[in-house]
C-alpha cells in the first residue's frame, strides 16, 4: 500500500440491466433534445452525419432531426473580438496510430480551428495507446501525433497536454522532453499552468483593463489506486501530496478572473458501463477545486471514451447559475465570476474522450439512479428521475454522446461557451453560460 494515498474503495455497484441496447440502424440519424425554460439553460442538439447514441433529458430513444451546417455555432461562440475570447478545442484518448477514426476526428479537428481561430489545442491525455511512448525519438510520435494532426490550422497551433494513465505505463520525462523539440507539443512538466490575459487594449488612463483566463492542467493518475496509479508514483516518482500542495498553493495565489482546470480522470459520469467516477478524484481534487469555487468555471477531462456534460452540482450550482437559451438575442440574470454566476461549488464538468477508440454508454435505470450516485459517481441523465429528486439543484448529467468528436470552448468576460463536433464535423451540441455582464 502507497504511504501517499489513503485507500479508497467504492461500495460494490448495484446489479444492473446489461443487456445489450437495441442499436438503430446505420442509414439513419437520431437526436434526442430537451430544453429547459425555468431554469434558462440551452442545450442544442444537431444531427451527425453518422449514427450516434445522444443523450438529453427523457432518456434515450431514437428520433430525427432537420439537418443544420456543419459550421453553424451557437450566438455566443465568436460573437467577440478574438483578442477578447480564449478559444481552445480539447481533445482526449486519442493516441492509436490513426486507427478508430484518430484520423477522421482529426481532419475535423482542424476544419474546426481554422473555423474558430483557436488559440491552442489541449489533450486531456492518454495520448499514446496503450504503454505511452518510451523516448523522444518513439516511433509513436509521428504515427500517432505528427502523422495524424498534419493540417495546416493544426500544425500551427499549440498543443497543450496533461498524462493519461496509459502515458505513465510508458516513459514520462520524455513527453515532457519532448517539448523541447517540437513547435507544438507543450508539457512543460506532468503538471503545470498557464494564464492569458484577453482584453487590455488602449494605453494610459483610458486603457481597458484586461481580463485573465488561468490554465491549470494537473496529472491526475498519481492518485488511483490502481497498477496505472502505482505506476506513477513508483517508476515516474509522482508523488500526489507534493502535487495536492501545489494546487492549493496556484489557487491561493492566482490573480486570474476564470480558471479553467483540465485531467485526464474523470470525477463522475453519465454511464454504468465505463469506468464509473473515480473516487479518488472526489476524494482528493473535488475539494481542492470546490474550495477555489469563486474562480473555477469547469473541469474537463477525459479517460471515458466519450462525450459528456455533467453537473454534479445541479445546473444552478447551488447557487443559480445563469445560462442562456441558444438563440436568444438578450441574455438575462447574468451576474460576475465570483459571484451567483459560479453559485456555490457550481462549475460544469466536461468528458472529451472522443478521440479514437469509444465505449458504450449505458445510463442507470430509474429504479436505481440514487444508487449508482452514492456509489460510483454516475449521474441520472436530466429528466429520467422523477420530478422531486430533479430539482435545478441536483446533481445531473446534461448530455452525452456515444460518439468520436470533441469539444471547442470559448471563455470571455461575460460567458463560457461550449460546442461538440463529431468526426464530420457536425455539430452535436452546444451549450452556454453567462459569467458576468449583460448581453443586449
Amino acid at each position: 500500500m502507497d504511504a501517499e494515498v489513503a485507500p479508497l474503495l467504492p461500495p460494490t455497484p448495484p446489479a444492473e440491466d446489461t443487456r445489450p441496447r437495441a442499436r438503430p440502424r446505420r442509414a439513419e440519424t437520431y437526436v434526442v433534445a430537451a430544453f429547459s425554460v425555468l431554469a434558462f439553460v440551452s442545450v442544442t442538439l444537431l444531427s451527425a452525419s453518422a449514427l450516434r447514441r445522444h443523450y438529453a433529458g427523457g432518456g434515450w430513444g431514437a428520433h430525427r432531426h432537420g439537418a443544420r451546417s456543419p459550421a453553424s455555432a451557437p450566438p455566443l461562440l465568436g460573437s467577440v473580438p478574438a483578442s477578447e475570447a480564449l478559444t481552445f478545442a480539447v481533445i482526449g484518448d486519442w493516441g492509436r496510430d490513426g486507427s478508430h477514426k484518430q484520423t477522421a476526428v482529426a481532419g475535423a479537428l482542424a476544419r474546426a480551428a481554422a473555423a474558430h481561430d483557436l488559440r491552442f489545442v489541449v489533450s486531456s491525455g492518454d495520448n499514446f495507446y496503450d504503454g505511452g511512448v518510451d523516448s523522444t525519438g518513439d516511433s509513436q510520435w509521428r504515427t500517432s501525433f505528427e502523422d495524424v494532426y498534419k493540417q495546416r490550422s493544426l500544425v500551427h497551433a499549440a498543443w497543450f497536454s496533461v498524462l493519461g494513465n496509459h502515458d505513465h505505463l510508458g516513459n514520462v520525462a520524455a513527453q515532457v522532453d519532448y517539448s523541447g523539440l517540437s513547435r507544438r507539443w507543450t508539457m512543460p512538466a506532468p503538471y503545470y499552468t498557464q494564464t492569458f490575459t484577453l482584453g487590455g487594449v488602449g494605453g494610459g488612463a483610458d486603457a481597458a483593463p484586461g481580463w485573465d483566463v488561468q490554465m491549470v492542467f494537473i496529472d491526475t493518475t498519481p492518485f488511483v489506486r490502481d497498477a496505472y496509479g502505482k505506476a506513477a508514483r513508483k517508476l515516474n516518482g509522482q508523488k500526489p501530496d507534493v502535487q495536492l500542495d501545489w494546487l492549493r498553493g496556484v489557487f491561493a495565489n492566482s490573480t486570474a478572473d476564470a480558471i479553467v482546470v483540465v485531467g485526464h480522470h474523470n470525477m463522475y459520469t453519465m454511464t454504468t458501463s465505463a469506468s464509473l467516477g473515480v473516487p479518488e478524484m472526489r476524494a482528493y481534487i473535488e475539494p481542492v477545486l470546490l474550495a477555489a469555487r469563486g474562480k473555477v468555471i469547469t473541469y474537463i477531462s477525459g479517460h471515458e471514451h466519450s462525450l459528456q456534460h455533467l453537473q454534479p452540482y445541479g445546473e444552478w450550482g447551488r447557487g443559480g447559475a445563469a445560462a442562456v437559451a441558444s438563440g436568444e438575442a438578450v441574455v438575462h440574470g447574468a451576474s460576475p465570476v465570483g459571484g451567483a454566476a459560479t453559485g456555490e461549488g457550481g462549475m460544469d464538468h466536461f468528458i472529451s474522450g472522443g478521440g479514437s477508440k469509444l465505449d458504450p454508454m449505458t445510463p442507470p435505470s430509474r429504479a436505481k439512479a440514487g444508487m449508482w450516485l452514492h456509489c460510483c459517481g454516475v449521474l441520472a441523465v436530466r429528466g429520467d428521475t422523477d420530478a422531486k429528486s430533479q430539482g435545478a439543484d441536483s446533481p445531473r448529467a446534461v448530455w452525452g454522446a456515444e460518439s468520436h468528436g470533441f469539444y471547442v470552448f470559448e471563455v470571455t468576460r461575460e460567458y463560457l461557451a461550449v460546442v461538440a463536433y463529431d468526426e464530420g464535423f457536425n455539430r452535436i451540441y452546444s451549450y452556454e453560460r453567462l459569467l458576468g455582464g449583460k448581453r443586449e
